[in-house]
C-alpha cells in the first residue's frame, strides 16, 4: 500500500510520508517539491533551474537540479512525474496538501457555507511557508511571497464573511472567536476592532468593549503613530455614554446582518486576462524563455517583437496566465490596437486596471495606482504608439515592483528594453516525415477540427498540410484562417490556392517582404470565399475602434446578426463574453485597405459611424444632467475609442453638424470625469479642423465654433490658464454676437465670473454669476442654474460671507436633489461643511463632509475626494487631532496633484502649514508655504497668494523673525484689501498684530488686533477671532510687565479674555493650548476671589460685545 505524502505548508513547511518526517539534503529540495505540489502542473527543467538557481550559468543550474532531483526521487518518487524535459507532481498519487484543502474548502463555500468556511479557517495555521526561506533564489522567494499574500488575503476575507454571518445570526460568541482571530492576522484593521467592540457589548461585556477600544488606540499609536478613525472614536463615545448596562443588540450589529458576500479572492489578486476562445498550441521553448526572463530581477521591460499575425498576443497571454501567482497584485492585459494616438495610452492602461472611469490626468492615475504594487502589465500592439513610450519609463521609475511585457511589430528602442524576436511556429521541411511533431501542423489540425469535427491528420493529407505550413512560414494567423477553408476545400486544394496566390503576389508585390505576401495570400483567398453581403459588411466594420455591439453594426453598416455570426465562423471576427465583436488588428488593416479602395463607400461609412456616435452622445447628454448620470458616464467610457474616432474624423473633415451634436455631451463627460486635458485637446482639434475648410464666421460654422471656444475656455480655466481663458471667451462672444445663442453667452459669462473670482474681483464675479444664472433659468436649464448657485455661494465664501454662502449652497442642494444629481449634491455638502468649519461648527462640518464622502464612494466619483479629504483634515487640525489631519491632508494633496487641480493642491499645502506649525516643524512649514506661494503666483490666483504670504509671515513670527513677519503680513494685507477678501484681511491683521507685539510696538499692535477682532466677529469667523483674543491677552500681560500704563487689573482682564476663549466651542485646539498656558501663568497672580470674578465676567461677555467694546480702528 502506497504511503500518504502529507504536506503542511500553511504555517511553515512540515512534510511527512506515512507519518514519518522526511529529511531533505537542502532547502532547495523542499522548495522544489513545494513548488511542484502547489502549482499542480508540469514545468520544464529549464524553468525550474532558473527558479532556484537563476544566478548560475544554465549548465550549472541544471546540474544542481539533477542533484536535488536525486534526493527527491529517493524520498518521494511515487509522487513525481519525471521526463527528460519536464517535472510535475503526480496529482493521482496518495498525497494531502493543506493549501489544496484550504482552496477546496473555500471553493465549496460559494455561496457562503459557514461550515466549509470554518474548515478553511481552521486549516490556516499560519502564513504560507512561514519562516521558510531559500538563499540565493529570488525567483522562488518572489513566488512564495505572492502565494503567501494570496492565501493571507483569502483567509482574511473568509474571516470577515464568518464574522458578518455570526452577527446576522446573533451568534456573538462565535463572532468574537473569529473576530479575535481576524485581529491576530490583521491587528491594524479598525473595522474588525469596531466589530469586536459591538460583539462584546452585545454579548453583555461592555467593559471589555471599552477596553478593546483602548487596545486599538494603543496599537495604532505605538505602531503607526496615528489615532483611531472618527468612526471608531464615535463608537467608543456612544458606548461610553450609554453606560455599562447595555446588553441589547445594537443597531450597528443589526445593520451588519446583510447578504453575505461570495468567498473569493480580493480584487487586487485577480487579473483581467481574457478567456481564450481556442486552445494554445506549442511555443514551449518560448514560454520557458520568457518566463525565465521575467523572473530575472533586472528584466522589467520585455518586448516580444515580430510581424503581425505571428502569435505575439496569444504567447504573451499564456505567459501572463502562468505567472499569475508570481505577482501579488495581479496580471493585467492592455489591448492597445484600438488606441488611436499616444496621448490616449495612459487612459487605456487605466481602463485595464479597473479605472476606466477614473477622474483626472490618466497618466497620474496610472502612476498613483501602480506605486507600491507587485504587478505584471501586458501591453499589446504598441507599434503605433512608440511616441508615447516615455510613459513606460515613468511606470518603471514610479513602481519598482511592476514589470512590463510588451508586444510590438517594432522594438521600443528604450535603454531598459529587453528584446525577444518571435518567429513563426516550427514547420516540416520539404520531406514531411513526422509532421505531427511540428507545432505549425498541430495548430492547423486543431483549428481545422474546429471547422470540421471529423478532420484528422493522415498520411494522405500530411504532405499538403506541411506544404501549407511552409507557404505561410508557420504564421499562426495564416494557419488559422487557412484552416477555416477545410469546410469547402481539401488540404491539397488549399495548398494549391495558396501557392497560386503567392506566385501572383511575388510578381505584383515585389516590394513587400515574403512573409507579408504569404499572409496577404491567405487574406485574399479568405476574402474570395466570403458571400457578397459579407464582402460588403467586413470593410465597413473595420471603422469601429475598440469593438462594437450588434445594434451599432446594424445601425452603421446594416449588418444582420447572421452575417456577423458567419464572419465569426470564418475567424474574421471574434465575439467577446460581454457580447462585443472585435477584429484582429491585421484583419482590420486588410479590411480598411479594401474600404479605402472605394473612397465614396469609405466616406459614407465613416459618416454613418459619426452620426451614430453623435446620436449616442446626444442621448447620454440628457442623462448626464440627472439621475442617470452614473450610467451615462459608464456608457461613454465604454465606447470612448469609437467616440474619439468619430470626433477625430469629423474634425479632420470639417463636419460641422456632427461636431455640434457631439459637443455638449462629450465635453460634459470630460468635465465630470476631470479629463480636462483631453477636453482641451479635442476642442482645439475641432476648431483647427473647421478653420481648415472654411470661414469660421459663416453660418452655421460660427455657432458651433462659438460653443467649441466656450468649452475650451472652461477647460483652460480648470487648468489654471487664465489669460488664455479670457482670450477664448472674447472670441466665443464675438462669434455669438448677433446670433441666437443664449447658451453660449450663459457659459461665457459664467467662465468670465470664474476668472474674475480667481483674480480676486469678487464684485465683478458676483455680477457675472447673477447674469449667467438668469440666462440659465430663462433657458430652463436647472443643471446650469445649480452650478451658478454654487458659484454665487463661492463668491460669498471667498469674501468671508459664510452665512450667505450657506444660503446659496442650500438652494443649490435643493435643485440637485430635484434633478437627482448626486455628483453635484456631494460637492455642495462638502462646501457646506467648509462653511460650518469656518463658523466654528466642527461637529456639523464633520457630519456633512462624511455624508459627502459616503455619497462619493457610493457613486464612484473620486475627483471631488480631494476636497472632502481636505475638509476632514482641516476639521481634525482645528480639533487638535494632528496625526489624522496630516494623514487626511496628505491624501488630499496627493490626489489633487494626481488630478492636476492647482487650487486644490494649494489649499492642502496651506492647511499642512498649520499642522507643521502646531508640531513645531518650522522648516517644513516654511517649505510648504513657499511652495503654495509659487503655485498661486504662477497661476495668477490672488486669494491664494495673500493666504500664502500670510502663512509665511506666521512662520516668520514663530521663528521670532518679527521684521520679516511684519513685512510679509503687510504684503498679504495689501492684496487682501485690493481684492476685498474680508477673511484674508482679518487673518493678515491678526498676524501683523502678533509681529508688532513681538517688535514691542504695543500701541500699534493693540489697534491692529482690535481691528482684526472687529472684522472677524462681524463676518462670523469665530475660530480666528478667538485666536486674536489670546493675542490681546498676551499683549495685556506683556504691557503690564513692561511697566506701561494699563488698566488697573490687566491680569484680571487677561484672565477674563482667556476664559471667553476656553469656554467657546469654536476655538481651535492650538488656540486652547496657548490660552491654557497663559491662564496657568496668570493663576498664581490672582486671588481665588479674582479668579471667580473673571469666570463670572467671561460668562457675561459675548464676542460681539467684546469686539464692540474695543477701540476698532479703520480697516
Amino acid at each position: 500500500m502506497e504511503l500518504q505524502l502529507h504536506l503542511e505548508l500553511l504555517g511553515g513547511a512540515r512534510i511527512t510520508r506515512g507519518g514519518v518526517p522526511l529529511h531533505f539534503v537542502t532547502a532547495k529540495a523542499v522548495a522544489l517539491l513545494c513548488y511542484l505540489a502547489v502549482t499542480g502542473r508540469p514545468h520544464s527543467r529549464t524553468s525550474l533551474a532558473a527558479l532556484l538557481w537563476g544566478e548560475h550559468a544554465e549548465d550549472d543550474a541544471r546540474r544542481n537540479l539533477r542533484v536535488v532531483l536525486t534526493n527527491l526521487r529517493h524520498l518521494v518518487a511515487p509522487h513525481l512525474l519525471i521526463t527528460r524535459e519536464t517535472l510535475a507532481f503526480d496529482q493521482t498519487s496518495t498525497a494531502w496538501l493543506d493549501v489544496e484543502a484550504f482552496e477546496v474548502a473555500l471553493r465549496g463555500a460559494v455561496p457562503p457555507d459557514l461550515d466549509r468556511l470554518g474548515e478553511a479557517v481552521a486549516l490556516y495555521r499560519g502564513d504560507f511557508l512561514e519562516g521558510f526561506h531559500v538563499r540565493n533564489a529570488p525567483a522562488f522567494e518572489e513566488w512564495a511571497l505572492a502565494q503567501r499574500e494570496r492565501q493571507r488575503q483569502r483567509v482574511l476575507h473568509a474571516l470577515h464573511v464568518l464574522v458578518n454571518a455570526h452577527i446576522a445570526q446573533h451568534a456573538y460568541a462565535a463572532g468574537i472567536e473569529h473576530c479575535t482571530r481576524l485581529l491576530q492576522l490583521d491587528p491594524w484593521g479598525e473595522d474588525a476592532h469596531r466589530q469586536l467592540m459591538l460583539l462584546l457589548v452585545s454579548s453583555g461585556q461592555p467593559g471589555a468593549a471599552l477596553a478593546q477600544y483602548e487596545t486599538c488606540r494603543r496599537l495604532l499609536e505605538d505602531e503607526l503613530g496615528v489615532q483611531p478613525s472618527p468612526e471608531t472614536t464615535a463608537l467608543y463615545e456612544r458606548l461610553l455614554m450609554e453606560g455599562a448596562g447595555r446588553t441589547a443588540s445594537p443597531p450597528e450589529v443589526a445593520r451588519a446582518a446583510e447578504p453575505l458576500p461570495p468567498v473569493e479572492p480580493p480584487r487586487a489578486l485577480r487579473s483581467n486576462l481574457p478567456s481564450p476562445h481556442t486552445s494554445f498550441v506549442g511555443r514551449d521553448a518560448e514560454l520557458a524563455q520568457i518566463t525565465a526572463r521575467l523572473r530575472e530581477p533586472a528584466c522589467r521591460l520585455l518586448t516580444l517583437a515580430g510581424p503581425g499575425g505571428i502569435g505575439k498576443t496569444r504567447l504573451a497571454l499564456s505567459v501572463a496566465a502562468s505567472l499569475s501567482d508570481a505577482f501579488a497584485d495581479g496580471v493585467y492585459f492592455v489591448p492597445l490596437a484600438p488606441t488611436s494616438a499616444p496621448q490616449y495610452m495612459a487612459a487605456a492602461i487605466a481602463g485595464a486596471l479597473g479605472y476606466a472611469q477614473a477622474e483626472g490626468d490618466p497618466a497620474a492615475v496610472v502612476l498613483h495606482h501602480l506605486r507600491g504594487k507587485t504587478l505584471l502589465l501586458v501591453l499589446d500592439n504598441v507599434e503605433h504608439l512608440l511616441a508615447g513610450a516615455d510613459l513606460l519609463l515613468e511606470i518603471l521609475a514610479a513602481a519598482p515592483a511592476v514589470k512590463l511585457l510588451v508586444t510590438s511589430r517594432e522594438r521600443l528602442a528604450l535603454q531598459a528594453e529587453h528584446l525577444l524576436d518571435i518567429r513563426g511556429l516550427p514547420y516540416p521541411p520539404a520531406t514531411p516525415d513526422g509532421a505531427a511533431a511540428y507545432d505549425a501542423v498541430r495548430l492547423f489540425v486543431d483549428r481545422a477540427r474546429q471547422a470540421r469535427a471529423d478532420f484528422a491528420l493522415s498520411a494522405d493529407n500530411a504532405p499538403s498540410i506541411a506544404r501549407i505550413c511552409r507557404l505561410v512560414e508557420g504564421m499562426p494567423l495564416g494557419l488559422e484562417l487557412a484552416a477555416t477553408w477545410i469546410r469547402t476545400h481539401t488540404c491539397q486544394e488549399i495548398a494549391t490556392e495558396l501557392a497560386d496566390s503567392l506566385d501572383f503576389l511575388a510578381t505584383s508585390l515585389r516590394d513587400h517582404p515574403e512573409r507579408h505576401r504569404s499572409l496577404r495570400a491567405v487574406f485574399d483567398h479568405s476574402w474570395h470565399l466570403l458571400a457578397a453581403n459579407e464582402q460588403a459588411i467586413l470593410p465597413q466594420l473595420a471603422i469601429f475602434r475598440g469593438g462594437f455591439l450588434l445594434e451599432a453594426a446594424h445601425a452603421v453598416v446594416g449588418a444582420p446578426r447572421a452575417a456577423l455570426i458567419g464572419l465569426v465562423d470564418k475567424s474574421l471576427l471574434r465575439r467577446t463574453r460581454a457580447g462585443r465583436y472585435e477584429m484582429h488588428p491585421l484583419v482590420s488593416q486588410y479590411a480598411e485597405e479594401r474600404l479605402a479602395a472605394l473612397p465614396e463607400d469609405d466616406a459614407a461609412a465613416r459618416a454613418r459611424h459619426c452620426d451614430y456616435v453623435a446620436a449616442f452622445l446626444e442621448a447620454q447628454e440628457r442623462a448626464l444632467k440627472g439621475a442617470g448620470q452614473d450610467a451615462a458616464l459608464a456608457a461613454i467610457a465604454g465606447e470612448i475609442h469609437n467616440v474619439r474616432a468619430a470626433w477625430q474624423w469629423a474634425a479632420a473633415h470639417g463636419r460641422v453638424e456632427p461636431i455640434g451634436r457631439m459637443l455638449d455631451g462629450l465635453c460634459l463627460f470630460y468635465t465630470l470625469r476631470s479629463w480636462v486635458r483631453e477636453g482641451d485637446t479635442a476642442t482645439a482639434q475641432a476648431v483647427q479642423g473647421l478653420a481648415a475648410v472654411g470661414d469660421l464666421r459663416a453660418a452655421p460654422v460660427a455657432g458651433v465654433v462659438a460653443r467649441l471656444l466656450a468649452w475650451r475656455a472652461r477647460f483652460c480655466h480648470l487648468l489654471g490658464r487664465y489669460a488664455e481663458t479670457d482670450r477664448l471667451v472674447e472670441q466665443s462672444l464675438a462669434l455669438a454676437q448677433g446670433r441666437d445663442l443664449p447658451q453660449v453667452r450663459a457659459v461665457c459669462v459664467y467662465i468670465q465670473g470664474c476668472n474674475a473670482g480667481a483674480g480676486g474681483d469678487y464684485a465683478r464675479a458676483g455680477r457675472l454669476f447673477q447674469e449667467s444664472l438668469a440666462l440659465y433659468r430663462d433657458a430652463g436649464d436647472q443643471f446650469g442654474a445649480a452650478e451658478l448657485l454654487t458659484c454665487l455661494g463661492g463668491v460669498a465664501y471667498d469674501q468671508g460671507g459664510f452665512v450667505e454662502a450657506r444660503r446659496w449652497w442650500e438652494e443649490a442642494c435643493a435643485v440637485c436633489r430635484g434633478l437627482g444629481d448626486r455628483n453635484g449634491l456631494a460637492r455642495l455638502l462638502n462646501n457646506l461643511a467648509e462653511a460650518a468649519r469656518f463658523l466654528g461648527e466642527y461637529a456639523e462640518a464633520r457630519r456633512q463632509s462624511e455624508e459627502s464622502l459616503a455619497l462619493l464612494h457610493d457613486i464612484g466619483h473620486g475627483w471631488q475626494l480631494a476636497g472632502v479629504l481636505y475638509n476632514l483634515g482641516a476639521v481634525a487640525q482645528c480639533e487638535g487631532r494632528s496625526a489624522e489631519a496630516r494623514q487626511r491632508l496628505g491624501a488630499s494633496l496627493q490626489l489633487a496633484r494626481q488630478l492636476g487641480r492647482p487650487q486644490a493642491v494649494g489649499l492642502a499645502l496651506l492647511e499642512l502649514v498649520w499642522v507643521a506649525l502646531d508640531e513645531g516643524a518650522l522648516d517644513e512649514a516654511q517649505a510648504l508655504a513657499e511652495e503654495a506661494l509659487k503655485l498661486y503666483q504662477g497661476i495668477g490666483h490672488r486669494r491664494g497668494t495673500t493666504y500664502s504670504l500670510g502663512l509665511l509671515a506666521r512662520v516668520g513670527s514663530h521663528r521670532d523673525d518679527a521684521p520679516a513677519a511684519k513685512r510679509l503680513a503687510e504684503e498679504s494685507l495689501a492684496i487682501a484689501r485690493e481684492i476685498g477678501d474680508k477673511m484674508a484681511i482679518g487673518a493678515a491683521l491678526r498676524t501683523l498684530g502678533r509681529a508688532e507685539r513681538q517688535l514691542g510696538l504695543d500701541g500699534a499692535a493693540e489697534q491692529t488686533l482690535d481691528a482684526a477682532l472687529g472684522l472677524l466677529v462681524d463676518i462670523r469667523v469665530l475660530p480666528e477671532a478667538l485666536d486674536v483674543i489670546v493675542e490681546q491677552a498676551e499683549l495685556l500681560v506683556r504691557r503690564r510687565a513692561a511697566g506701561e500704563m494699563v488698566p488697573s487689573s490687566p491680569e484680571e482682564d487677561a484672565a477674563a479674555l482667556l476664559a471667553v476663549v476656553l469656554g467657546h466651542p469654536a476655538a481651535w485646539q492650538s488656540t486652547r493650548v496657548r490660552a491654557e498656558q497663559l491662564q496657568a501663568n496668570l493663576h498664581g497672580l490672582l486671588s481665588p476671589e479674582a479668579r471667580a470674578l473673571t469666570q463670572h465676567r467671561a460668562r457675561e461677555i459675548s464676542l460681539e460685545v467684546l469686539a464692540a467694546d474695543r477701540a476698532v480702528c479703520g480697516v
